[in-house]
Order: structure tokens, then sequence, then C-alpha cells
């Protein structure tokens, strides 16, 4: 539910703020959050306790820039994410930020994210984000007061409009081969040498979370996301805080030529990126899809092939969170639960959990049982059905299951690349909200 307390934007910058429970974790965040910048405020609340869900409406109570609360915020935090920020770009805001309730801000830090803003520019950047907190590992790029980053992360960032939209359209989880290959290809720096990071086949491998995409995203679309040296922000989470410890940078840079070498090479990157945009494949450039690479394949997660125009869910579903794949599932809710795909070519595979929990699944082409699958295993894990069909030609799937237990559906794959594939639709929230 909304409740929406004025209509028009009072400011250029709008911050949404995700909040569940923790009451007394979001009091300690918030003082130095509220008591400085020109900025409107979204809460988006996924509360279970009655002391969570009547928090925003006490906060809003005391504070004037509370433009809308979201209640029953629920189905993971990447949930609240493309809701706010399809909120703030329909709105019509030219920033739009994200914070979460346990990052607490310094005082000053509202003037540094736009000082960072201003000195981009004038450094001859394109700015796509700010941030304030500044890991030192995820530093790709030091300047003496801000640093190019290889991931600010959702917990706090602030991007501009054209970021924002980038960033939906392209919304989805990454493995690390795909963020290092941003990194190089998108800024000209290998992670190797300047983050000092492993390139292992299982480092490679390992699927990061859906805001690891959000700045290598802009990097291979010509923007950059900055960071204040030292950092104006931290964690307050006790967990957060035992993971990154004193991984935060806490003084100015001191800039080496090898430094202003490679800051030198981002600027060319960043120019030659820019001026190729009306030129490039818009499905190479926004990386909408995840490529397997190794196999020959593209893989659609669900809400890509549902905004797309690829697939179709009839019958009652349900949409479920996966922290590191996709990260939207869908699970059917009954046998009448069909999900509907489109198939160029002699095969694909759709993605399910297998798992002690799971059933029995059948596909249909035409009328014709082309594949039955018993998803049941003593462990849980996301693997492939195979689809094979008998000619090379366009095809309508059913896919529906057939006995008690799970079907949870994390995508489809295709060897060859889909008519579908160059529609250049964006993100649809609206496509996830009667599944939420």
């Amino acid at each position: 539910m909304v409740h929406e307390f004025f209509c028009e934007a009072r400011h250029r910058v709008a911050f949404a703020l995700s909040t569940k429970d923790r009451v007394a974790l979001t009091r300690e965040m918030l003082p130095p959050f509220l008591e400085e910048g020109a900025y409107d405020l979204f809460l988006l609340d996924g509360s279970a306790t009655e002391e969570g869900q009547r928090f925003p409406f006490e906060l809003q109570a005391k504070s004037q820039r509370v433009r809308e609360i979201h209640t029953g915020v629920y189905g993971g935090p990447d949930v609240a994410i493309v809701r706010a920020l399809s909120r703030m770009l329909e709105a019509g805001y030219e920033y739009c930020g994200l914070i979460e309730n346990d990052v607490k801000l310094k005082s000053g830090w509202f003037a540094n994210l736009t000082a960072l803003l201003d000195r981009g520019q004038v450094e001859g950047l394109r700015v796509g984000a700010v941030g304030s907190r500044t890991y030192r590992s995820r530093v790709l790029i030091s300047r003496d007061d801000f640093a190019i980053m290889l991931n600010l992360g959702a917990g706090m960032i602030l991007l501009h409009r054209d970021a924002a939209r980038i960033i939906l359209n392209g919304y989805r989880t990454a493995n690390w081969y795909e963020v290092y290959f941003a990194a190089l290809h998108g800024a000209g720096v290998s992670l190797n040498d300047q983050c000092g990071r492993r390139t292992s086949l299982d480092l490679m491998n390992m699927v990061r979370t859906a805001d690891w995409w959000f700045d290598a995203l802009l990097l291979l679309n010509g923007y950059c996301s900055l960071a204040p040296a030292p950092t104006m922000a931290e964690n307050i989470d006790p967990q957060a805080r035992s993971m990154f410890g004193g991984d935060y940078v806490q003084s100015r840079f001191k800039i080496t030529d090898q430094d202003d070498q490679r800051f030198c090479q981002f600027v060319q990157k960043q120019d030659a990126l820019a001026a190729s945009d009306s030129k490039g494949d818009w499905l190479a450039r926004s990386k909408l899809f995840l490529t397997h690479s190794q196999i020959g394949r593209w893989f659609v997660f669900p809400h890509q092939a549902l905004t797309l125009g690829g697939c179709e869910l009839t019958g009652p579903w349900a949409m479920k969170w996966l922290q590191t794949w996709g990260p939207f599932s869908f699970c059917a809710q009954s046998g009448e639960s069909t999900l509907k795909l489109k198939c160029a070519g002699d095969s694909c595979a759709i993605g399910v959990i297998f798992g002690p929990n799971a059933g029995v699944v059948e596909a249909r082409a035409n009328d014709t049982v082309i594949a039955q699958a018993d998803l049941r295993r003593e462990t849980e894990e996301i693997a492939l059905v195979q689809l094979q069909m008998p000619y090379f030609d366009e095809w309508q799937i059913d896919v529906r299951p057939t006995s008690q237990g799970i079907f949870q559906w994390t995508g489809v794959s295709y060897r060859d690349a889909q008519p579908w594939f160059s529609a250049k639709t964006g993100f649809d929230f609206s496509v996830l909200k009667k599944y939420v």
C-alpha cells in the first residue's frame, strides 16, 4: 500500500530508505541522514512486527521530507530496489538515491555527494553514480580526495536518472567474470593489478548479488561511480562490521604517477564508449542477458523474459527472491500454473530448482509431450531441464507441474539468440507487482 503526503517533487534529489524491523538500528542511523541535504524521501517498509510497521509513520510525523510510505514491501531487498528506482524515475527526479537502515553517515555527507558530482565533471568524467561509503578493496582508480569505484553497493548510492534507467534495464545478478570484464573493458583496469583480486576459475564462476552489477553496467556504458576519500559512511550492523572491519578508506590518497596514468587512460576509455553509444549493438552494450559463453548459450532470467515478451505465466504463481540468481524466480501455486515459452530454434532449457521438496514437471509443444522431469533430489540446486524440439522453427511450449511438490522457475537457456532479444523495452516493475 502507498501512503502519499505531497504530490510534486520539492527537490531534484530523492532518496528511498528501505527498512525491515530492526527499529533500534534505524533510529541510530537516522539523525545525520535527516539533518542535512535538499532531498525528498520515500520510505519502503517490509516489517513484520507491529513496532516496525508503525515506525515509518512516526518518522513522517516528525519529518517534512517524507513524500511517500510504501508498506508491505515483501519479497527481498531487490524488490524494494526496483520498486524505489521505478517510482523515483516516474516522479521525475534528476537524482535517485538508495540507502539502507544499517548505514550511518558522517556530518557533511550531502554536501560531499554534490561536490563529488561537480568534481567528476571538472575532471572530465561522465559520473553516473556517487556514494558515501568507500571500501578500500573496491577502489578501481585513486585520486587525492575521491576514488573511481568497482562497487558502491545498494546500501548507499545516488544515481543520475540516466544511470538509474541503465541499471533497471539491465537489472540482474552477475558472475565475477562479468564484473572483471566490465572493469577491464569499461575502465581499462585489470583487477589483478589494482584490487589484488584472485582470478581462479571458481572465483570467476561465483555469482554476485545484483548490486555488484550496477557499477559494472555503468562502466560498460561509459559512466563511472565515485566515492570520497576518506569515507563518509560506515555500516553499523554488527554482522556487516565484522565482515568489512577496517576496509574503509580513512584518509586521502597519496597519488603516484601510475595513478595519474591510469586515470588519463580511464577518461579516454569513457570518451570512446560515450562516442559509440549511438553506433554500438544495444544487446551487447546493455548486457541484458547472462551469456554462458562456455556452452554457447543465452540465459534469460524470468523478469527479463516476462518484460520483453519471451514468456507468459497463466494460473496462480508467486515470486520468490533468490539473492544470487536472477534475483527473481517464480513458484507454481497449483496444477493449473503454466509457463508458456517462445522458442525459435531446435532446443532450449528451463532453469528450475531441484531438491527434496520439488515435484514432477511436463513440457508440451503443440500438444505433444516433449519432456518430463522429476525434480526431486536429496540436495537443493539450480539446474537445467533440456527441451528438444523436432523441427527448427518457432515453438510455443507449455510447462506445468504434474505432481505434488514445488515447481520453481529460475530462467530459460537458449542456444540461439531469440527474435525478441532485440526489443528495447526496459525493466517494468509492474510485471512483478501481481506476483509479490
